[in-house]
């Protein structure tokens, strides 16, 4: 009697040691799986903001230094990358009265997609990231905002054929550079100007306008999360807006 009490006692033993075993690498196994895709989810959206960075720095020398054209290069590993015209509007208005921009408010955007609830966003100038709806501006427009002046340099991003690409390749962003049209030069501003921005990403911006605030020109930032738009007064002297025409191509 004593015998078969040992033998079963082994048996439960070993039963239970092969459970604890089996479940401890199966533990490990999903735990390292899932730690292995977050670490390439982030590295892949590292690459990606590099990569927005020298877009970024391409549009400036066709804008700025002359260059006729840029290509860029963004790996698209299991995301997709796109231009878009809605959502990505700028109006701007001196004392009240609003600026001519010529159909350059609707300023274009470059959009990548991880599929993961990140984007990266480039638009006029600036580089936006957004992780499960919260935004960040890692890099800001050339915007110059003081009390004795205000420079907007408005980048007016369009295309031909906008399209959504996806997949595991390489896209490369052909970037043309076209006519830089001059609103106000040098404009003398009595009371204040009035910028509103329609933007899917209206926390980043109100975070970017709202350091300007403390003792600056800033004098009130107003967003609206409803209607994705954000509306700022600036007190100025004298006022600059440009507008610089760059055609995208993806392919």
């Amino acid at each position: 009697m004593r015998e078969d009490d040992r033998g079963q006692s082994e048996l439960l033993g070993f039963l239970l040691i092969f459970t604890v075993v089996v479940l401890t690498i199966a533990l490990v196994s999903a735990t390292g799986f899932v730690g292995f895709n977050s670490a390439q989810d982030y590295q892949r959206t590292a690459n990606a903001e590099g990569a927005f960075t020298a877009l970024a720095n391409n549009v400036d020398d066709v804008v700025r230094a002359g260059a006729p054209s840029r290509t860029t290069e963004i790996r698209i590993a299991d995301a997709s990358l796109s231009f878009e015209e809605e959502m990505t509007n700028i109006s701007v208005a001196v004392d009240g009265e609003p600026l001519d921009l010529d159909g350059a408010g609707a300023t274009g955007a470059i959009v990548y997609d991880s599929g993961t609830e990140t984007t990266i966003t480039y638009r006029s100038g600036a580089l936006i990231r957004q992780d499960d709806g919260s935004s960040l501006l890692f890099r800001e427009p050339d915007f110059v905002v003081t009390e004795e002046e205000l420079i907007l340099p408005v980048i007016r991003a369009s295309s031909e054929n906008p399209s959504t690409i996806g997949g595991t390749s390489s896209v490369d962003v052909w970037t043309r550079g076209g006519e830089t049209d001059v609103v106000a030069e040098n404009d003398s501003v009595d009371d204040n100007v009035t910028i509103e921005l329609t933007t899917p990403h209206v926390d980043a911006w109100t975070r970017y306008f709202e350091q300007f605030e403390d003792g600056g020109p800033v004098t009130n930032v107003t967003p609206d999360f409803d209607e994705n738009r954000v509306e700022v007064e600036i007190e100025t002297e004298r006022l600059y807006v440009t507008v610089h025409w760059v055609d995208v191509t993806l392919r």
